[in-house]
């Protein structure tokens, strides 16, 4: 009973925290001194116990570079309308459940959806496990998080609607089914980040006959940006003053996801981005008086260069350069622990579904998980600073890019009626001994 209050304790932190982000930046602030915060990790270290050598089978962690394959697994051609059907799909995050299903069909391809789960329980649904679920249009975060319908789709996957307007959020959803009976359930028991659950740490049980378990993807449908916290703060009012701010001395730190031998970056732009606006001129035609030949005064025209009035800073490139500093951790603002940078990446500034922002691009020596998202994600997320309506005013915060029909593995498993009840009862009994 010790070794599971011990092993329980330890991850609870570790657990608590994956709640939090798994694939983007968390976000870092600026103040009015012009001054940027030190970076910050999204996730706790994840705790190892004595249990650690069940999970070493290299299906854990944000590095993997490819989508996870647990040994014994048996791959099933279901569809994703199909898992839907009957009782749907369940969703444990640790001890939290939520129950995806059918609800009615409309017609041929359009179903309404239902999802039932505790009152005041944030983990749930799909977008939940991606953190896509705040999509900005138009300046405007709009949930994605509780889909009414669905339409089943030709390749077998189902595009989830968010709304009934006309113009509604919709993400394309894969499930790839497995049967697992016979395996041991705390194989997928993971939080977001990809690591277990506490409970998966000291359960034995085995799933029994008929029991499956999905694997989610989802997809955008069109590139889109994405924030994980409307109320963020960086300090700028748009993405233009964000790059004249950080085009100095000055380093944004980027957050990162915690692991042995992690680097902390922070990014300048070009300084010549920020630059003032070089001084503009006109050639203005004037009248003298002048003495011709005769000694006579006599009116005389010439062109003369003349200054215009400063317009102040100059427009900021759609697309430049940026440079990645290594920065100091445990500080209470952003410092470069070097005059030299690390490497260069790029930026663009982009208008996207009406929203403007600003997208990274690192080279491949930058790995994913020192500036926020997952290894697996790369190729289908970069970080990002939004533009997004707050009450009357603008304001930039931290976000991430999102390409279309590129997909994200979303690693916290589902589970049919049979494998659900399995997972139900395995969590009971680990309560129930740790009680004792």
């Amino acid at each position: 009973m010790e070794n599971i209050r011990h092993f329980t304790k330890r991850f609870s932190l570790a657990a608590s925290a994956a709640a939090v982000c798994a694939l983007t930046l968390a976000g870092c602030q600026t103040t009015g001194q012009k001054t940027a915060s030190a970076p910050s990790a999204q996730e706790s270290s994840p705790v190892v116990s004595e249990s650690v050598n069940r999970f070493d089978d290299g299906t854990y962690g944000f590095m993997l570079t490819q989508v996870p394959s647990i040994k014994g697994a048996k791959p099933l051609g279901l569809t994703t309308l199909q898992a839907f059907e009957g009782e749907g799909v369940y969703y444990f995050n640790d001890r939290e459940e939520s129950n995806f299903r059918i609800d009615q069909k409309k017609n041929d391809t359009t179903y309404t959806v239902k999802e039932t789960y505790p009152k005041g329980q944030k983990a749930h649904g799909f977008a939940w496990g991606t953190n896509v679920n705040s999509i900005v249009r138009s300046g405007n975060s709009v949930s994605a998080e509780f889909p009414s319908y669905l339409t089943s789709e030709p390749d077998g996957s189902v595009k989830l609607y968010s709304d009934n307007s006309k113009n509604p959020v919709a993400i394309r959803l894969k499930l790839y089914a497995f049967d697992v009976s016979g395996q041991y359930i705390y194989h997928y028991l993971r939080s977001r980040t990809n690591y277990p659950t506490p409970a998966a740490g000291v359960i034995s049980a085995r799933f029994p006959k008929g029991s499956v378990v999905y694997m989610p993807q989802i997809a955008m449908t069109q590139d889109q940006y994405v924030v994980l916290k409307p109320d963020a703060f960086t300090g700028a009012g748009n993405v233009e003053g964000f790059v004249r701010t950080f085009s100095r001395d000055i380093p944004y730190c980027l957050s990162y996801l915690p692991r042995v031998g992690f680097k902390a970056y922070g990014v300048v732009f070009d300084p010549t981005a920020g630059a003032p606006a070089p001084t503009q001129f006109k050639v203005v035609t004037k009248t003298r008086y002048v003495k011709n030949k005769r000694g006579k005064r006599v009116k005389q025209r010439y062109q003369e260069k003349v200054a215009l009035p400063a317009t102040g800073a100059s427009a900021i490139p759609e697309n430049g350069e940026v440079s990645l500093y290594s920065v100091k951790t445990g500080t209470v603002f952003c410092q470069s622990t070097s005059k030299t940078p690390e490497t260069r990446g790029s930026y663009s500034i982009k208008t996207v579904d009406g929203t403007k922002g600003i997208a990274f691009s690192f080279p491949s020596t930058v790995k994913a998980p020192d500036t926020g998202i997952f290894e697996l994600s790369r190729d289908a997320v970069s970080l990002a600073l939004v533009e997004i309506h707050r009450g009357k005013s603008t304001t930039v915060v931290p976000g991430y890019f999102v390409k279309a029909d590129k997909p994200i593995t979303d690693f916290q498993y589902r589970f049919n009626g049979v494998a659900a009840k399995a997972v139900r009862e395995a969590l009971a009994s680990v309560r129930q001994q740790a009680q004792k």
